[in-house]
């Protein structure tokens, strides 16, 4: 579930692109969007299964073009998740453990910086409203064979930065996606390389 969730994850500029019926604010995101090289912020998750139960979690993630995923995150567990373009690795320091994956053998994360700098057909606005502070987009997948079914999209009206995202798979679960603390083009250096600690058991798949 998480492999998917995070997955969905990867929406939260590709909604800031494709969302907009006005044509000038269609054109304002679409230039904020091609101008975004690193992405970071702090985000909350909730998933929400169609049975009722939940999952939830929170930490810090960042993003650069055109490959590249950091994700830290800190609780309920610390986890840390990293995509290099050519590698994944989920590395889960309390238990000594890391696993690592090829990016043509886990799809979901090896897919998100393409979903995040490429995004312009993946997703189609059926509904738009402007209302105070923000702008609500209800969207949906170009591609009918993705997991995806649809996403609800709330951002700040001023900077086109996400708040939420609610990701529904076709399964019936759905996911919320909080952010906060949104950065974009810092100049901070992102390490997106990974070496486990010494002793760690690691498991490549």
């Amino acid at each position: 579930m998480k492999h998917i969730t995070i997955a969905g994850f990867i929406l939260f500029l590709l909604i800031a692109s494709n969302t907009l019926s006005d044509e000038k604010t269609f054109n304002v995101l679409k230039k904020k969007f091609s101008s975004t090289k690193t992405f970071t912020a702090d985000f909350s998750e909730q998933t929400i299964t169609k049975k009722g139960s939940t999952q939830s979690f929170s930490g810090k993630i960042s993003l650069k073009r055109p490959h590249f995923l950091r994700m830290e995150i800190l609780s309920p567990q610390k986890e840390l998740i990293i995509y290099n373009g050519k590698k994944v690795w989920f590395y889960f320091p309390e238990k000594q453990y890391c696993l690592i994956y090829s990016s043509s053998t886990n799809s979901y994360i090896s897919k998100v910086p393409e979903y995040i700098f490429s995004p312009f057909d993946n997703l189609t606005a059926d509904t738009i409203i402007t209302t105070g502070d923000s702008i609500i987009v209800e969207l949906n997948p170009v591609d009918t064979n993705t997991t995806i079914k649809s996403l609800h999209f709330v951002c700040m009206y001023k900077t086109m930065f996400p708040k939420s995202i609610t990701l529904t798979d076709r399964t019936g679960n759905k996911t919320v996606y909080s952010f906060s603390n949104v950065k974009i083009n810092i100049k901070k250096e992102i390490d997106f390389n990974f070496s486990p600690p010494q002793g760690t058991k690691i498991i490549e798949k």
